[in-house]
């Protein structure tokens, strides 16, 4: 593990960093590297920072959920973010529904931070707070942990949001949504018995409301790490390696689109 003094100078930079970037981030990246779920593993990390400085990438998106679960979880939060510091507009750090204080509590992270000072606990807190929920890339991507929220239409909405640890609805269905076949636009999630499950017909409507092509989420593991839905508009990643098999995803937006890279 990191020297303390490196971990503390590394969240109060961090901190500092993501507080001027808003909610909701855009981007104007031609072939990005994209990372889904971490939860404590360091394979996908190690991948895609391999990957990004061969230089043949131009940048690194992480969709959240770096901590609980896995045996690396500070390790994986500290990676990240010291990749970030390192190159601040290369790198996207997106805040997932693990990125909680409430679901550390029962996730594992809770436990790790019990080692720590409650200085290093309030940072990290601070650090939840600060990123943003979603990232836009070329104008036609839309990049976020979850899914779509029933309480956005236009995207653009999510730029003059104030970043918060507050469990707001709206927010709180970023993070937590998930896609399904058994509805149209939007229904109760029973399955994590809270928030909803989306629907075809309603991101192909919030698509064509922002002008995307494509969704890139993560938040729940798929076979492989990898799943392609509806004819190539919304993809979920995981990267994760205590789950199973995992990957990360290459996006070209030249070609618009979406290459599975296994870990």
């Amino acid at each position: 593990m990191q020297h303390l003094g490196d971990l503390l100078e590394t969240l109060e930079s961090s901190i500092k960093l993501l507080s001027r970037e808003p909610a909701l981030v855009e981007k104007s990246y031609r072939r990005i590297i994209v990372v889904g779920d971490l939860h404590g593993t360091l394979t996908a990390l190690d991948r895609a920072k391999e990957l990004f400085f061969s230089g043949n990438y131009d940048a690194v998106a992480f969709l959240g959920d770096y901590v609980d679960r896995g045996p690396y979880q500070m390790e994986a939060l500290y990676e990240a973010l010291s990749l970030k510091l390192e190159s601040p507009k290369e790198v996207i750090l997106l805040r997932g529904n693990h990125e909680d204080e409430r679901i550390n509590y029962y996730y594992g992270f809770y436990n790790v931070l019990m080692r720590y000072s409650n200085e290093i606990r309030d940072l990290i807190l601070d650090v939840y707070k600060e990123l943003p929920l979603a990232a836009i890339v070329r104008e036609k991507v839309f990049l976020v942990h979850g899914g779509i929220s029933s309480g956005i239409e236009n995207i653009r909405s999510l730029a003059h949001l104030k970043k918060s640890l507050v469990y707001d609805d709206t927010i709180m269905e970023l993070l937590w949504n998930d896609p399904s076949d058994t509805v149209d636009y939007f229904s109760f999630n029973f399955m994590r018995g809270g928030y909803k499950i989306f629907g075809r017909k309603a991101l192909e409507e919030f698509h064509k409301i922002n002008d995307l092509k494509i969704t890139i989420r993560s938040h729940e593991y798929v076979l492989g790490g990898f799943l392609k839905l509806w004819n190539g508009m919304l993809y979920t990643v995981h990267s994760s390696t205590a789950y199973g098999p995992a990957s990360i995803a290459i996006l070209d937006l030249e070609e618009e689109n979406v290459e599975r890279v296994q870990l």
